[in-house]
Formats: structure tokens, C-alpha cells, sequence
């Protein structure tokens, strides 16, 4: 997404920001104390169902996975950020993720760590509204992970959370598949129609060996009544992407701080920076950049000289679940399909050509910064040495001056004109400076480089002469002592997903060498299927024989619960 910052020199500048601030929504605190008595929990609800391309996985495989996400006051879902957990039998969240909602859905593959035990697992979904609500409303889909090498089997544990249950799963009505023939020759191609139901949504279509999906566990729900009661909401939907909420308190008297000066910058191959004002509770709402995986980011908090400190708030839910799905066990039957699971998996690992994950460093590679291309970047070295930034500035860097006001250094616009009232967004390695005395007095052998952008900006709710940024050589800060009322901290952003790629679907191959011992056939969590007309769609048998099974899973228009069509097929 792409933002604009104002140039108050009566030209605009478009950079790379998704600073979106909203005044009159702020995030609240896990347990409620910034309430806002304008929203309440009655507002809307929102529903996530979750559907995964099987049961038993082995480790080191991938699992399919489909959230589909809508609400009550339209059709489009309003919440755009998908939280995702996957949990072991003791309760404890080993994997927790983040998805963009994309046509009401958030589609990826999760590879399952190899060092992860044999046990049951379970996937929780949710938005960050619903975390206004009982757990009840949350999604759950059972997984059953195989670890081959290890004999260790994850215990369950009671750790005092709410139990998730089965519920029974309706089957479509009025639905029909066929294929072109009821068997198949290995690495024949499968030709499936059709017709689409009006009355469901989501279809989601996988093809796995007959035991491998285990149909009971489509549905789970948590146990205990849900309250309906119009309250004060806590959290707020995430409406332009993931929201980094907090507060700022009074150290000294443990009291928060309204209107306090956040500035905040993530660290990263394109830094971003971002400033916002905290409310009369002291908490603070910042929406950030559609970025992936975790990040540091730097925050800091500014009002008079007071002592604050910042809390952030829990970006993924920390309620106990107790997950009443049962012991690991095979039965007889099921440790057939698992053995065979488990001997394609490290068949298919053994045959798959590896990837070289080399990186190769790139020589003088710089970062891109949040206001993009400067007006003018000096290098320190290709003038004669200088003690300190002051001595560079005077002699090198005109444009800006600096004034002293009972010994407080200040840096001015060298023009005159309307922006000469307005401050430098002073920075060092793209992190906000507020001690002006102690940026002037680095050392200019620690400085690579100082870019100066020198026109006016408005960066969040805060406007600005020019910008004033200053890389060391060692990406250290130049030694410089961080702000007061600051800190680092890292934060996960969006997870990898699958914006384009629509399936997993086979192809005819003539290398007959290599083994086809694909565990999933076929997979399509899209809606490519139309209502009341034929639909087609194929895929290729790999070299295992036996019974499969084409499992349509689908969501009803008017309750929202998912739906379950089988039709099986053998490969002889």
C-alpha cells in the first residue's frame, strides 16, 4: 500500500508509509481498563471457519490450510488480519501466524518443524475482535502429527483452559460428484464435474488416501455458553492491516499519560516511521505496513520530563485451551495410512531437488528509508576529517543550521520562509533522535554517510522543516545512548501466504524415475466454482495404490457450518 506524506513547500512526496491513524478508535488493553463506551461488543459478530487438506501429517510435511472469514453487517469481512495458532496436547502455542484476509480467506502451507513430537495438535483461529468474545467463537480444526524418529509422544496435560469438542458435520444435500471412471492406473489423470450449490459458500476441494482425513474432526467447537451481553468492546476490528497498541504510564506514579509524543520506526530493508499521540487513557493505536515475518521495531515516549514506560499489548491471545481430543492412538486401520503417510513423506524428501539457500551479500548495500531518496547525501569520508557531526554540519552542510537556546541545540532551516518555526526530524540509522546535543557531538569517523531531505513533511500527526539522518559505519547508533523513555522490541508482522497461488494440483510428468508418492492429490481453497452450473476440475494419480477419496468441504449461506461431500475413487 502506498501512503503520501505532505510537503509543505507546496510539493508532495509519495514514499513508502502505511501510517493510517484513526482518532477516534484506540486500542485497549487486554483487560479492558480504555474502554470505549461508543463501541460495544454488539456492534457485529464475526465467524472463521477453518479447513485443512487432511488429518495425519508427517513432520517435515505441509499442511493445506483454508480460514474462511465473514461477518454480520456485510458481506465482506470487516477485520482484514487473520490470527492463526497451532497448539500441542499440553496447551502451549508452538507456531502462532498472521494472514491477510483476501476474499474473505487466508490460504497457506505450514511446514511442521521435524523436531515436533508425535501427538494431537490443534490449529485456533480468530480475528482480533473476536477476542472480545468466549473462545467458543473462535475456530479449531484437529491435526495429528507423525514423527518417526522420535518414539517421544506429546502428553496431554489439563491446564485449566476451556475444552474443545466434536461436533457432527452435516453432509451437502442436494449435491452430486462424478468422475470420468470409478478406477484409475497410477499417474492417470482424473477427470471430476460438478454441479455448484447456491446455498454454500467457500468451497474447498482436496483429494487424499481414504483415511487420511478423518471426517469427525471437521467441526470443532468449545464447550460452555457464549454471552451475548452488550458490553464495552476491548478490541477493535483491525480494519487496514495489523495494529501495534499499548500505553504509556507515569513511572513514578504508575498513572497513564495522556498526550504523550510516541515516535516509532521498523527496522528492516525499507524502514518505516511513524509518530502518534496517545489518548486521555494514555493508550495509543498505530496501524502498520503490510510487511512479512518479525522485525525490531524502536519505540520511544515524550512528554515534558516525566519518567514513562510503554506497555504493548498481547498481539495473539493467551487463554489456556484444553484440548479434550484424546490420547494419541492408532487403531489398526489408521496406522496403515499412517505408516504409508510417514514412508512418502521421507520419500519425497529424499527425491526433492534442494534449493541453494546461499545469500550472497550485496557489496555497499544501503536501506532504503521511510522518505525514500534524499535531496542530498553527504559521505564523511570524502572530505577532510572532521572531529564531531557539529564541526561536518557547519562546514559541509549549509542548508541547515543550529541554533542554541539556554544551551539546547536546535537545528533551523537555512531558508526563510514559512517552514522556519518547524523542527528537523532528527535521526540516527533511521531510529528518532531526541538529545540534539548528543547527535552533534559523535565522533565523524563513526558516520558513513548524513542524508538530508530538506522541505517540509508531515509524518503522522506531526509536521516537519526536513529530515536529518545520519548512518554509522558499524549500523551501532555510532554508540550514541537511546532515547529516554525508550526500547527495542520484536514484532511478527504478516506470515508468508498464498496471495497467487490458487492450488496444488499434479501434472503429467514423463520422468517415470523419480517416485510420485504425493500424500495430497489435489488442493483448491478458492471460489472457481460456480453456482448452479457445471464444474470441472483435474488432477494426476501418483504411484500408490488403493482408495482415495475427493473430500468437498463447504460453508452453508444462512447458518455458516461447515458442510462435507465424499466421493471415492480407487487407483489400481
Amino acid at each position: 500500500m502506498r501512503h503520501f506524506m505532505v510537503n509543505l513547500g507546496l510539493q508532495v512526496r509519495f514514499v513508502l508509509l502505511v501510517h493510517l491513524f484513526f482518532p477516534i478508535i484506540s486500542e485497549a488493553q487486554e483487560f479492558g481498563e480504555n474502554q470505549d463506551p461508543s463501541i460495544y461488543t454488539d456492534a457485529f459478530s464475526e465467524k472463521i471457519i477453518l479447513f485443512t487438506d487432511r488429518s495425519v501429517y508427517a513432520v517435515g510435511e505441509e499442511i493445506l490450510v483454508s480460514a474462511h472469514c465473514w461477518n454480520t453487517i456485510q458481506s465482506n469481512s470487516l477485520s482484514s488480519i487473520i490470527y492463526m495458532e497451532i497448539i500441542a496436547p499440553d496447551g502451549t502455542s508452538f507456531i502462532q501466524m498472521k494472514y491477510p484476509v483476501l476474499n474473505n480467506k487466508a490460504n497457506d502451507k505450514i511446514t511442521i518443524p521435524v523436531h515436533w513430537h508425535t501427538g494431537n495438535y490443534l490449529i485456533k483461529a480468530y480475528t482480533k475482535w473476536m477476542r472480545n468474545f468466549h473462545q467458543k467463537s473462535y475456530a479449531y480444526q484437529a491435526i495429528t502429527i507423525i514423527n518417526p524418529s522420535n518414539p517421544h509422544i506429546q502428553q496431554k496435560q489439563n491446564n485449566g483452559g476451556d475444552m474443545v469438542v466434536y461436533k457432527q458435520v452435516e453432509t451437502m444435500k442436494n449435491f452430486s460428484l462424478q468422475t470420468d471412471l470409478t478406477s484409475y492406473s497410477t499417474r492417470e489423470k482424473v477427470n471430476v464435474s460438478f454441479i455448484g450449490d447456491s446455498s454454500m459458500t467457500g468451497y474447498c476441494v482436496s483429494v487424499v488416501k481414504q483415511g487420511a482425513k478423518n471426517l469427525s474432526e471437521i467441526r470443532l467447537e468449545m464447550e460452555g455458553d457464549e454471552s451475548n451481553t452488550k458490553d464495552l468492546a476491548v478490541y477493535y476490528p483491525e480494519i487496514k492491516g495489523i495494529t501495534l497498541s499499548g500505553k504509556v504510564w507515569n513511572e513514578n506514579h504508575r498513572l497513564p499519560v495522556s498526550d504523550a509524543a510516541l515516535s516509532m520506526a521498523i527496522l528492516s530493508d525499507v524502514s518505516f516511521f511513524f509518530t502518534s499521540t496517545t489518548n486521555k487513557n494514555g493508550a495509543f493505536f498505530i496501524v502498520l505496513p503490510g510487511m512479512e515475518k518479525a522485525n525490531d521495531i524502536f519505540i520511544n515516549a515524550v512528554k515534558e520530563d516525566l519518567n514513562l514506560s510503554i506497555e504493548i499489548d498481547k498481539d495473539f491471545c493467551s487463554k489456556p485451551v484444553n484440548l479434550n481430543i484424546g490420547a494419541f492412538n492408532l487403531s489398526e486401520y489408521k496406522a496403515d495410512v499412517v505408516t504409508e503417510i510417514c514412508i512418502n513423506a521421507q520419500i519425497n524428501k529424499a527425491f526433492t531437488t534442494p534449493i541453494d539457500a546461499i545469500k550472497k551479500e550485496e557489496e555497499n548495500k544501503t536501506t532504503l528509508s521511510f522518505y525514500g531518496t534524499p535531496d542530498k547525501t553527504f559521505y564523511t569520508d570524502r572530505y577532510i576529517e572532521m572531529q564531531t557531526i557539529q564541526d561536518f554540519m557547519f562546514e559541509i552542510i549549509p542548508e541547515v543550521k543550529v541554533e542554541k537556546k539556554q544551551l539546547v541545540p536546535s537545528f533551523k532551516t537555512g531558508r526563510n520562509n514559512s517552514l522556519s518555526s518547524l523542527p528537523y526530524l532528527v535521526l540516527i540509522d533511521n531510529i528518532p533522535i531526541n538529545n540534539n546535543l548528543a547527535f552533534l557531538a559523535i565522533e565523524t569517523n563513526k558516520i558513513d554517510r548524513i542524508e538530508l531531505n530538506n522541505c517540509g513533511y508531515i509524518v503522522g500527526n506531526k509536521q516537519y522543516c526536513g529530515i536529518i539522518n545520519a548512518f554509522s559505519k558499524n549500523n551501532d547508533m555510532a554508540g550514541i545512548d537511546l532515547p529516554k523513555n525508550s526500547m527495542f522490541f520484536k514484532y511478527s508482522l504478516l506470515n508468508d501466504y498464498l496471495e497467487n497461488t490458487k492450488k496444488v494440483e499434479s501434472h503429467e510428468t514423463e520422468d517415470t524415475h523419480l517416485p510420485d508418492r504425493r500424500n495430497c492429490l489435489y488442493w483448491n481453497p478458492y471460489e472457481e466454482f460456480v453456482a448452479g452450473e457445471i464444474n470441472n476440475f483435474s488432477f494426476y494419480t501418483n504411484d500408490v495404490p488403493g482408495p482415495y477419496q475427493i473430500i468437498v468441504q463447504a460453508i452453508s449461506k444462512n447458518e455458516g457450518n461447515p458442510l462435507v461431500y465424499v466421493s471415492t475413487f480407487l487407483v489400481e
